[in-house]
């Protein structure tokens, strides 16, 4: 990927391959920066990767511990059937309801959308965590 994004044109699409160029240019990213929002595009990531993933943790932690506590393994079932659901399948219904509510094209409804794909791995990496917990501090010393 670093030998492509720094050829020239000539150079990747030169049979056979170059595989080291002999003349190393930038002109492939200063053209990525002048003809896309990268900035943009990376605030974007940023916002949605830290709201998903802060709100992921505060609802996972709490609710990974309170199924751990209370042993409540019908719970576990149910977010491991929520883990293994294809996230496809969550499409139109979240695209019907964002539409219904206002919501399409809003960080709100991306970060809800990944946080639906992300809360059932962390309450079931917490509730493994928090089981483990309990078991080395209920055991005698």
């Amino acid at each position: 990927m670093i030998s492509l994004s720094l050829k020239t044109d000539v150079d990747n699409l030169a049979n056979p391959p170059v595989l080291i160029p002999h003349s190393l240019t930038l002109k492939n990213y200063v053209y990525v920066f002048q003809s896309s929002p990268l900035p943009r595009f990376a605030v974007n990531s940023i916002v949605v990767g830290v709201g998903s993933t802060a709100l992921a943790l505060l609802l996972g932690v709490p609710a990974g511990y309170g199924i751990a506590r209370s042993r409540r393994y019908g719970l576990a079932l149910l977010i491991l059937v929520a883990r293994i659901t294809p996230a496809l399948s969550y499409l139109i219904p979240w695209f019907l309801l964002f539409q219904q509510l206002g919501l399409s094209n809003t960080y709100h409804a991306l970060i809800i959308s990944h946080l639906i794909i992300g809360l059932p791995l962390v309450m079931w990496i917490m509730m493994g965590f928090f089981e483990a917990c309990i078991r080395i501090w209920r055991t005698p010393r």
